[in-house]
């Protein structure tokens, strides 16, 4: 009988303790879109980012002005393109990029790039992307940057939230910022 009450405590006290360094360990989702939230402003201010909610008139983009849309993504236009190359729904975007944890940081106090296909030497081939197509989104927030960027040969760097990265960042609700930059096919 004592071992029978021995195995009981021993078991409940046990499952007790599971209970506990489970909810310790898992975050709410409330409390990761703090984190994430918190994540992005630290790294706009180490940057040293000037936040608008209007695109620049003209396309005269400041030294470091990123434009906040309404669904939360920040974009500053690096190179505006060519003139007379505007995107065409269903167009082939041929997109490279630099996707850069804002969040970690690395070496020498950098963020960590979690993935550089940014030039040739890179990745031998870009990722191509069907402009306004639900159908192959890698990313919301390229389709939403590539709205903005439209045209041959335009380069921006943008922050994606959560919400509107792939399924993977929207899971982990990891905020990544990336530099970017688009081809038209014809």
């Amino acid at each position: 009988m004592m071992k029978k009450i021995f195995s009981l405590a021993f078991i409940s006290i046990s499952f007790i303790l599971f209970i506990a360094a489970c909810s310790s360990a898992t975050q709410t989702y409330e409390t990761q879109l703090a984190a994430e939230k918190k994540a992005t402003a630290n790294f706009i201010k180490d940057k040293n980012i000037t936040v608008v909610n209007s695109i620049p008139a003209n396309n005269i983009w400041g030294e470091n002005v990123y434009y906040l849309t309404s669904s939360g993504l920040y974009i500053h236009l690096d190179s505006i393109g060519l003139v007379n190359t505007n995107v065409q729904k269903g167009q082939l975007v041929l997109a490279r990029y630099r996707k850069i944890a804002i969040e970690s940081l690395g070496v020498n106090n950098q963020p960590d790039t979690i993935l550089n296909i940014y030039t040739t030497a890179d990745r031998a081939y870009p990722d191509e992307i069907t402009y306004d197509s639900l159908s192959a989104i890698p990313c919301k927030g390229f389709q939403q940057a590539i709205s903005i960027m439209r045209r041959h040969n335009s380069v921006a760097r943008i922050i994606v939230p959560s919400k509107l990265g792939n399924t993977t960042d929207a899971d982990a609700v990891l905020p990544y910022y990336y530099d970017f930059k688009i081809e038209l096919t014809e």
